[in-house]
């Protein structure tokens, strides 16, 4: 059945030779989009030499699911050139085997497939977040701890501005925020240090100074 697109979808969907990042609202049809460029692009592409990679499992399974349902519409349209007609057929063959899944499973199949190289055993696991917060709490309360005991001179200066020394709940909250933040960052110790470096610089000519002045 035709879709009527919009001229903002049609750019989506048609749009090569560079990156496209698309902006849209839930529910505007983002996933039916992203399908029809597939088509397209399949249309002289192996699906089993693209990468789609979503969020969650159900985007990735709607994804797949779309894909496999628009490829049978296709086979089954009368008024389709044969010769696409053979190609939708064998990429359907093919789907089973692209890579249609959640980033981490991606990253995951690339580790499992390269484990040798990395020296880590094939049996490796990734752990969930039920697993990783409490872990995550343990090393961070040992680090603080340890940095207390040999009277780390920074600990002991950021401390100082933040917390009680009998209660670092909220020191080690603190230095949660800042991991969390700098993990959004493609290259997290890049960022970490440019938020560093603005501390660097004398009061006059701190960014943080600049703003203020212009909102005074």
């Amino acid at each position: 059945m035709a879709v009527n697109w919009t001229n903002d979808q049609k750019s989506a969907i048609e749009y090569r030779d560079n990156s496209v990042i698309v902006s849209a609202a839930a529910g505007s049809g983002k996933t039916a989009v992203l399908v029809e460029r597939i088509m397209k692009i399949t249309r002289t592409v192996p699906i089993d030499r693209l990468l789609i990679v979503t969020f969650t499992r159900d985007a990735a399974a709607q994804m797949r699911k779309g894909i496999a349902d628009s490829f049978s519409e296709l086979i089954a349209d009368d008024n389709l050139d044969e010769d696409l007609r053979k190609n939708y057929r064998q990429q359907l063959l093919l789907l089973p085997d692209s890579d249609i899944c959640t980033i981490d499973s991606f990253c995951t199949k690339i580790v499992k497939e390269n484990f040798e190289k990395l020296g880590i055993s094939v049996n490796f696991s990734t752990i969930d977040n039920n697993q990783a917060v409490p872990l995550f709490n343990e090393v961070l309360n040992d680090l603080t701890e340890s940095k207390f005991e040999c009277d780390d001179k920074d600990i002991l200066i950021l401390a100082d501005g933040v917390c009680d020394y009998n209660n670092t709940e909220k020191l080690n909250s603190l230095i949660e925020a800042v991991y969390k933040f700098v993990q959004k960052s493609a290259f997290p110790e890049k960022a970490l240090s440019n938020l560093l470096s603005n501390y660097n610089e004398d009061i006059q000519n701190h960014i943080w100074s600049k703003i203020s002045i212009n909102l005074a």
